[in-house]
């Protein structure tokens, strides 16, 4: 077998150096982008052209108010109704029965003292506007209504009951909130009028597009359909048909939908319109004969992606897939698994830090045969080099027969070139589905550590410039690298170095030693989380290292 002359002279001269530039290469580029430009990845592969269609006027897209208000000016406009449970406190909007206000009371804005709680619906008219709307629509007559709801009085905090009436029809619409972030709607029908009623029901979640979501995510009949903002144009409506599924918009921590568990012939509608977005479940026409009256319920979700919470709605209010909500990225079948296990530990523990520190450790443990297989290939290897040297010297002329004694002398050995680096590779998919867990799991989302580190989700606080704090002034930003970072770059420095190589070259080795200032530096800007874990994977691969370079070397 014939192999690229430049690929097996690399294979020979530096095997291991050259995989390990290859990797942090790839690592930086990976974290980095992922980090600054977080992107949309399918669970699974969506082959599934997306189907785009004409909305017609009966489900015409609404328009956000040009004018923007302060929350606190635009929730003064119209009447409301309050509510609140365990979880949630808000009002309902009497001009539009709508919910376009509420709070998630156990999600502070900030770590400060009296932070707020986590506003996750505005008002139409602010800056970040979150709407919970449901409109009734009447194929025969589909002019808009703007009749104001009447508050019909209940004794119960978490139930709020609104009515109204129209020529042709009464509506009495309840709202009961529940503990796990659902909210369920129930709308009464009466056909007041003497001929049938042609009624559609169009669940709606309207937003502005000013740093309110970051991605809509959507279950249609079982299949999984992620989208961007950018990916939304005012030329294009992108619609999904189904009977089942759901649909929703959130960020990395929250996330708000519309589900339906009932198989009804519906369909999803994602659709840029005028200063922010329109995501939409539609129901199909019902036609409600005279002086009959019908109930139709929705469901709803506002509130955190937290898999616990998210599974429980899957199962008990047999939500399909409803915890997809939560990116779990390409590897769902090792990122979930591993969410779910860190939690676990966090539940048992009750510090998210040495979670992580745990996890880790049993990660090693785990994969300790493919550590030792490794550098008992890179021994070998190192073994070889004069072997191998002797060869390219004696057929420095003749490249095709220098490659066949080479591979004639591993094969005498027993030795595979990719020994050292095949073993390193299957670890890389555990990296970066760990890497994930701790970007998007919400346990970790101000969780304490130790000492300085008040926030796992948020980069070390500190900086070598004012001496971690211990001058009185505050360091620029592009001078915030904490001691968390510094201490990564140096076990990463110090794991290089014990590192057998095989081979040298000079230029790499350079390239080498400069890997762990560059990383320390992209490092200072990613949650301390992350940090704590590759920071721990360094201390506890130089004590493993140490171990075998005495036993194995």
């Amino acid at each position: 077998m014939i192999i690229n002359d430049v690929v097996i002279t690399r294979l020979m001269s530096n095997e291991v150096k050259n995989f390990f530039l290859a990797v942090s290469i790839s690592l930086i580029i990976f974290l980095g982008f992922n980090y600054f430009y977080p992107q949309v990845e399918p669970v699974k592969s969506q082959a599934d052209k997306v189907e785009t269609k004409p909305i017609s006027k009966t489900i015409e897209p609404e328009a956000l108010s040009p004018t923007i208000l302060e929350r606190k000016d635009a929730l003064q406009l119209s009447s409301r109704i309050p509510f609140e449970n365990k979880v949630v406190v808000g009002t309902v909007n009497l001009n539009n029965g709508t919910i376009d206000d509420l709070q998630l009371k156990d999600y502070k804005a900030t770590l400060q003292k009296n932070s707020p709680d986590i506003t996750l619906l505005s008002p139409y008219d602010t800056a970040k506007a979150m709407v919970v709307s449901i409109n009734l629509i009447n194929a025969d007559t589909p002019k808009a209504d703007e009749t104001t709801w009447t508050e019909i009085t209940t004794d119960e905090r978490n139930k709020v009951s609104i009515a109204k009436t129209l020529p042709t029809m009464t509506i009495t619409r309840t709202f009961t909130f529940g503990d796990d972030y659902t909210i369920a709607i129930n709308d009464k029908i009466v056909n007041t009028s003497n001929s049938a009623i042609k009624l559609r029901s169009i669940q709606k979640l309207i937003m502005s597009e000013q740093d309110t979501i970051d991605s809509f995510t959507s279950i249609a009949d079982g299949k999984l359909h992620e989208h961007t903002p950018a990916q939304l144009t005012k030329k294009d409506i992108i619609n999904y048909p189904m009977h089942t599924g759901w649909v929703g918009a959130g960020t990395k921590y929250w996330f708000t939908a519309f589900m339906q568990n009932k198989k009804t012939d519906s369909s999803i509608l994602l659709n840029k319109i005028n200063r922010g977005y329109e995501i939409s479940l539609l129901s199909p026409t019902t036609v409600i004969g005279k002086k009959q009256t019908i109930d139709n319920s929705y469901l709803c979700f506002c509130g955190p992606k937290k898999l616990a919470v998210l599974q429980s709605i899957r199962d008990k209010k047999h939500v399909d897939k409803f915890d997809l909500a939560v990116d779990f990225g390409w590897f769902y079948f090792i990122t979930k698994p591993l969410l779910e296990f860190i939690n676990k530990i966090h539940g048992y523990i009750g510090n998210f830090g040495w979670a992580i520190i745990i996890l880790t450790t049993l990660m090693k443990i785990l994969l300790w045969p493919l550590a030792i297989k490794s550098h008992k290939s890179m021994v070998a290897m190192r073994a070889l080099q004069p072997k191998m040297n002797k060869i390219k010297e004696k057929y420095a002329s003749d490249k095709i027969r220098m490659n066949q004694e080479i591979m004639n002398l591993y094969k005498q050995e027993h030795v595979k070139p990719m020994g050292g680096c095949l073993p390193i590779i299957l670890q890389i998919p555990l990296f970066f589905c760990l890497y994930k867990v701790l970007s998007i799991n919400i346990e970790m989302r101000h969780a304490p550590f130790i000492g300085w580190i008040k926030d796992l989700s948020e980069p070390d606080p500190t900086s070598f410039l004012n001496l971690f704090g211990l001058l009185p002034f505050e360091a620029p930003s592009v001078f915030m690298i904490g001691l968390l970072p510094i201490l990564m770059g140096v076990t990463m420095f110090l794991q290089q170095k014990l590192t057998p190589s095989v081979g040298a070259d000079p230029a790499q080795e350079r390239v080498m030693l400069l890997m762990p200032f560059f990383l320390t530096y992209v490092f200072a800007s990613f949650p301390s989380g992350l940090v704590i874990y590759w920071l721990w994977t360094n201390v506890l691969s130089i004590l493993q290292q140490i171990w075998m370079n005495k036993h194995y070397s």
